[in-house]
């Protein structure tokens, strides 16, 4: 930082990123108390640049984001890519969540908003332990908000790699009460599972899966006779671990039905049956080659073709019969009996 700017350079020596401070009379660097990263200069009581002003997934306290500003969240827990989630502070005043689709970074939807359009001012991150968004009318919107005293506890607020924006706490001292730990205290929609419904693209977790929610994490799973493209990034979907049902021959006689409860694909319906009972459905959806899964709620059925999108768990919606063939399904029993004999061992 001989010229005043801070540089980050690839392991060939390569600048990534610079500060761009140079000729600014940058004399050193400092990080503060309460966590921010500045340049500072000799002869001015405003910094050249500082970290506060350059957010990535975390707001601190004494953290404020205008309107312009973002948090973008990390695409997992050990990956710092760009995300699938992003926090903007829009220039019209409105707070919106947004859910990013990863190949044109275009917008898919909001799933929570602070509905604020014409007088939202910024986004404040309280040193009391709120984070709050405040109006043109000097009043404020709250967020999220710790309830413990910033003598006592860290914390941050974070847009988490799932898409809920979160408020941790972490104690000072070993005779805090809590445990020496990152504690979540706050959040919003912490059930984006449900939240979230695009009409184009997959939702939350990829196509074939559904999303299980709980207050820490929201999860991706796969249903049964699937598996994930990828373990380590379980968002980008499953797929058969069978061939599908051909329309040129009847096979119906070569697949069967899991059953699910509380779970659906509300956007991949092609076909609905009213009413009719859940043995109709069941058999409905076997001796048509076009369905993946049926749903059954309340005497209706619904039919649904690949690809699954925006999979979740829920209260209420029924039950899901997914197709599957009894090959793998031979396959799976005799993998959990194996595995039992070896636990017996």
């Amino acid at each position: 930082m001989s010229d005043g700017q801070l540089v980050l350079t690839d392991p060939k020596g390569r600048n990534m990123w610079t500060s761009n401070t140079s000729g600014l009379g940058v004399t050193h660097a400092a990080m503060l108390d309460n966590g921010n990263l500045v340049l500072a200069t000799a002869n001015s009581s405003n910094n050249a640049w500082e970290s506060f002003s350059f957010p990535s997934d975390t707001v601190l306290p004494s953290q404020k984001l205008g309107l312009g500003s973002y948090l973008l969240a990390h695409i997992t827990q050990t990956d710092y890519s760009s995300g699938r989630f992003t926090l903007a502070v829009q220039t019209d005043g409105n707070l919106v969540l947004y859910y990013i689709d990863q190949i044109t970074k275009n917008n898919y939807g909001d799933y929570w908003a602070s509905n604020t359009v014409g007088s939202g001012v910024k986004l404040v991150f309280d040193t009391s332990g709120s984070v709050y968004f405040a109006l043109e009318n000097n009043t404020v919107l709250n967020v999220t908000e710790s309830g413990v005293s910033a003598k006592d506890y860290y914390q941050r607020a974070t847009l988490d790699p799932d898409g809920v924006f979160r408020q941790y706490i972490y104690p000072k001292t070993s005779m805090s009460t809590r445990n020496n730990a990152w504690s979540l205290v706050d959040s919003v929609a912490s059930d984006i599972c449900t939240a979230l419904t695009p009409y184009l693209g997959s939702g939350v977790c990829g196509f074939n899966s559904y999303c299980k929610s709980n207050l820490t994490r929201n999860t991706c799973e796969c249903p049964k006779g699937y598996s994930f493209f990828d373990e380590d990034l379980k968002y980008k979907g499953c797929k058969p671990d069978f061939t599908s049902q051909s329309c040129d021959v009847n096979e119906s006689q070569k697949y069967e039905l899991e059953e699910m409860l509380n779970t659906d694909w509300p956007l991949s319906d092609y076909e609905q049956y009213d009413p009719i009972d859940e043995d109709q459905c069941r058999s409905l959806c076997l001796k048509d080659c076009f369905c993946a899964v049926a749903i059954f709620r309340q005497g209706s059925c619904w039919k649904k073709k690949l690809p699954l999108s925006n999979g979740r768990v829920q209260s209420g919606v029924g039950k899901a019969f997914i197709k599957v063939s009894m090959a793998v399904k031979k396959l799976d029993r005799m993998e959990e009996e194996v595995q039992k004999e070896f636990e017996n061992e």
